[in-house]
């Protein structure tokens, strides 16, 4: 019970610091929530989801296509065509604010109508400027990736719900400081494997018995690509509240906590 009181009160925090970011003028943090892109016949093809965290300021994950029809887009139609997957942050840059994109995949179809993953090498992902205002954050490419969809344009607040994923709690610890993570995915060729922690198939203790509690989240690893060794393990709590340095039979050390609203 103390648990889930906990996690209300947290979704509470970031509901409410979403409706005090969103009505500031153009301001460095976007407001948390959902945000969908429009193409020129008014269906959505591209999605950002935000989550404001303490010290780190907008995490994002950015999911777009190329389609340009009319219809709107159901989950089966992104399945058709090839959809990039983005996660990072907007942070100031030398010039006004950008969206610093630091994990990324291109998925597209094949013809026997599965999928095929790739990874995108993190010096390949494109850079954006971001500017945000009340309800609406404007990505401008400044160097787009030529092999997948363009992530850059209009995207308009949606909703309130705070949305994680994997891809945001990679881009927490990038942005963790390198002494406390170990780790820097700018200086080597990794391969990375994000498995949620479901609490059922998936069990954060049954992986790393030494964080004590069954907690829900994300299992981040960073493998080198060239040996195939495990460089680093992480563990971040589902709403990117908390952080940890994880190994499968040593301690598991807590490297970020999000502050609690005061009051």
């Amino acid at each position: 019970m103390k648990r889930l009181a906990e996690r209300i009160a947290l979704v509470a925090w970031l509901l409410a610091a979403a409706l005090l970011t969103g009505v500031s003028p153009v301001s460095a943090e976007a407001a948390a929530g959902f945000y969908v892109r429009r193409n020129a016949n008014g269906a959505v093809n591209a999605q950002m989801n935000v989550i404001v965290l303490p010290g780190i300021g907008s995490v994002i994950s950015v999911t777009a296509c190329d389609y340009q029809g009319s219809e709107e887009l159901m989950a089966d139609g992104w399945r058709a065509r090839p959809v990039i997957r983005l996660g990072g942050t907007i942070q100031a840059a030398q010039a006004g604010y950008g969206a610093r994109f630091v994990i990324g995949a291109l998925t597209t179809p094949r013809p026997d109508q599965s999928l095929a993953t790739a990874e995108i090498p993190i010096r390949m992902l494109p850079s954006c400027e971001a500017v945000t205002e009340p309800r609406r954050i404007t990505l401008t490419s400044h160097s787009p990736w030529q092999e997948g969809p363009d992530v850059a344009g209009v995207y308009e607040f949606a909703g309130l719900t705070p949305s994680p994923d994997g891809y945001k709690a990679f881009a927490l610890l990038e942005w963790l400081p390198e002494k406390d993570t170990g780790f820097n995915p700018w200086t080597g060729d990794y391969r990375y494997e994000i498995i949620e922690l479901d609490g059922a198939e998936n069990r954060a203790t049954d992986l790393y018995p030494a964080l004590g509690a069954d907690v829900g989240g994300y299992a981040i690893r960073a493998f080198d690509r060239e040996d195939g060794g495990l460089r680093n393990s992480f563990v971040v709590t589902y709403f990117l509240e908390t952080a940890y340095r994880v190994t499968p039979d040593g301690p598991a050390v807590l490297i970020y906590r999000a502050e609690r609203p005061k009051g």
